[in-house]
């Protein structure tokens, strides 16, 4: 089985749904196993929230076979 790790950062949400586009379009091929991972926040919550930085969507793990059409 292939696995492939999709790791991204997104402080704005828009990296975090291309992060899960990418994960569920890998998931279509067989024989495939793909993980989506956000690198941790470094910032300050005070700061990013001054940013606008949206909080952490839980990465969803695809398991194998998921979202197949």
């Amino acid at each position: 089985m292939t696995k492939i790790l999709v790791l991204y950062y997104s402080m704005y949400g828009h990296i975090e749904t291309m992060a899960h586009a990418v994960a569920d379009g890998a998931n279509r091929v067989d024989g495939v196993e793909v993980v989506v991972k956000r690198v941790p926040e470094t910032m300050q919550a005070e700061a990013f929230a001054k940013a606008g930085g949206k909080t952490q969507k839980r990465a969803r793990r695809h398991a194998a076979g998921a979202g197949r059409v």
